[in-house]
């Protein structure tokens, strides 16, 4: 797979832990967040995502959720938070409640803290998916007040039946679902490969970025997508 007719690179940065409560007696793994983790180097000016000249530096926490929430739930590999692994958890998560399933426990979450390098393109995608995770959270109030306006108005249910199905199962839960998921991908920055041990993260980042790193020392490899 290549990003903008390039082949992406693996740009690998060093971590460290900063919270660990995975040794706790009274730990409940399927309570968020047992491992906290720092990024230990300063990662260089240029964006991860797009390659370019980093016009600002975002001070973020990232989340990632156990892969294995059941048999190892403190072990690694803990997969990156997206709009889609997002989309992926919400899904079976509707249809275990549609079929009358018991929910799985959530998985446990680790958060890796940093300073993310972002361009001034990140800025503007980040600011125009909020803007519409914001339209589509603002819709279901006003489609709910819609629909107490309808029912009081009139006793159509030929008005009344397409508002109420606007609402419910339209914006609840779907257009909320979509809400959340755009917006989860307004905050990332940067994609991450699992992360398999707490002393380092591979960044899947555009090659300049990843020269960038190496440069500084750090030994990247490069892979086909």
């Amino acid at each position: 797979m290549s990003f903008g007719g390039r082949n992406l690179r693996d740009a690998v940065v060093r971590t460290r832990i900063t919270e660990d409560h995975t040794h706790e007696d009274t730990l409940d793994p399927r309570n968020p967040f047992i491992i906290e983790l720092e990024l230990a180097d300063d990662l260089p000016d240029v964006c991860a995502r797009h390659g370019r000249l980093a016009v600002d530096k975002v001070e973020k926490a990232l989340l990632f959720r156990s892969r294995y929430p059941w048999d190892s739930p403190t072990e690694p590999p803990w997969v990156q938070r997206t709009a889609f692994q997002e989309v992926s958890f919400m899904l079976r998560l509707m249809i275990r409640v549609v079929t009358m399933q018991t929910p799985d426990p959530r998985p446990p979450s680790t958060l890796l803290r940093g300073t993310w390098p972002v361009c001034a393109r990140c800025r503007l995608k980040k600011k125009i998916w909020q803007r519409i995770s914001l339209a589509l959270f603002l819709a279901g109030p006003a489609v709910l007040v819609t629909l107490l306006i309808v029912c009081l108005l009139t006793k159509s249910m030929d008005i009344r039946i397409p508002v109420t199905l606007a609402f419910f199962p339209g914006w609840l839960p779907f257009g909320f679902w979509a809400a959340v998921v755009i917006y989860q991908h307004a905050q990332t920055f940067a994609l991450f490969r699992p992360i398999t041990e707490y002393t380092r993260v591979e960044i899947r980042a555009h090659p300049r970025f990843a020269d960038a790193v190496e440069s500084r020392g750090t030994t990247t490899e490069i892979r086909e997508w």
